[in-house]
């Protein structure tokens, strides 16, 4: 008997999406295509937020204009996750990748985005879980646990607590809009939580923020 087929890891599709500086698409890849079921010729133009009716992981329609401004004063752009929706109607969880392209056309810089499904959260939905360690963070006698949190993230958090909207915090911290989303998406997967309301509820539970 011969041996059966080994199994082999196929790499996520990765789809290459280029913007101009109001976030409209200007190259749109075969597997943008394939990724989200709109051909070419009806992206090619549109913008790449409205078109996927993209929004971020709290349910707020997503806009990635400050991504352009970061681009600008030349910040660091980091990886974040939009809900996006396809040409079909399904609900998709995508990572974005930013990249930051010397134009060919004329001097400058352009935006584009690497995008690629987000597999690793699929389960995110079947438990509310907390890890252990967080549950536990209050010990005998209501000592409190050291919190994990940076300072900035704290006071991004507790902005979030108080009601401010990402604009808001950005505006009140004199930072960009995109740090502040690279400060929300971090401190979420340092506390293991998948929304601002748990991040907050488990955070005033701990007394790490006020």
């Amino acid at each position: 008997m011969g041996e059966g087929p080994t199994e082999s890891r196929v790499p996520p599709l990765e789809a290459l999406i280029e913007v101009d500086a109001d976030d409209r698409v200007v190259t749109w890849s075969r597997e943008a295509e394939k990724l989200t079921g709109y051909r070419r010729a009806l992206a090619i133009g549109r913008s790449f937020c409205e078109l996927l009716e993209a929004r971020d992981l709290w349910g707020n329609r997503a806009c990635n204009l400050g991504l352009h401004e970061g681009v600008r004063r030349s910040e660091a752009l980091s990886t974040f996750l939009l809900q996006a929706r396809t040409a079909a109607g399904d609900s998709v969880r995508l990572v974005i990748v930013p990249v930051v392209r010397t134009r060919r056309d004329r001097p400058g810089l352009a935006l584009a985005y690497r995008v690629r499904l987000d597999l690793r959260r699929r389960v995110d939905r079947r438990t509310s879980a907390l890890p252990a360690e967080l549950f536990a963070a209050r010990g005998l006698g209501g000592t409190r646990a050291v919190s994990p949190l940076s300072r900035r993230e704290a006071e991004v958090l507790r902005l979030l607590a108080g009601g401010a909207s990402t604009a808001g915090v950005s505006e009140r911290l004199g930072i960009s809009v995109v740090t502040v989303r690279n400060h929300v998406q971090r401190l979420l997967d340092r506390l293991g939580v998948h929304s601002r309301l748990e991040a907050v509820a488990l955070a005033r539970g701990n007394g790490w923020i006020d």
